[in-house]
């Protein structure tokens, strides 16, 4: 019980610390103008819409990489089925980024490729996740 409970907090704190991290990276190559508060919600969206496409690939990719490694994290230290940690990662990804999408405008098909990707990430993470386990219980 209390393994399964550990490989969720670390599999959560493992996909924050890569959302952290890619925003931080981010940030470094696309830095906030000089000046801007981060309380002024129409400048910040001024900012957001003059950054290029790269930038929206590498924070659409920290995220689908977080969702990934998250549930990875939290399957190869638990023990119940990897839905449940795909379930539960899957979800707070979504809602976090769903969280940040109402309060900042993002281009239409950042959003919809992120929330879809999101997705995918959680599912293929579960189907790796799950034959890992059956390899490492198989003794292969």
């Amino acid at each position: 019980m209390l393994r399964n409970i550990a490989g969720a907090i670390i599999g959560i704190a493992v996909a924050v610390l890569t959302v952290k991290f890619v925003e931080w990276f981010s940030h470094s190559l696309y830095p906030f103008p000089d000046g801007l508060e981060i309380t002024d919600t129409e400048a910040l969206n001024a900012h957001i819409g003059s950054l290029p496409l790269t930038a929206f690939l590498l924070v659409l990719a920290g995220n689908l990489i977080a969702t990934f490694d998250g549930v990875i994290t939290a399957c190869l230290i638990g023990r119940i089925r990897p839905f449940f940690y795909a379930l539960l990662i899957g979800m707070l990804m979504i809602a976090a980024t769903a969280s940040n999408l109402l309060m900042f405008r993002h281009p239409n098909w950042y959003a919809a490729a992120v929330l879809i990707g999101i997705v995918l990430s959680a599912w293929l993470a579960m189907i790796f996740a799950g034959k890992l386990r059956a390899r490492r219980t198989s003794g292969q």
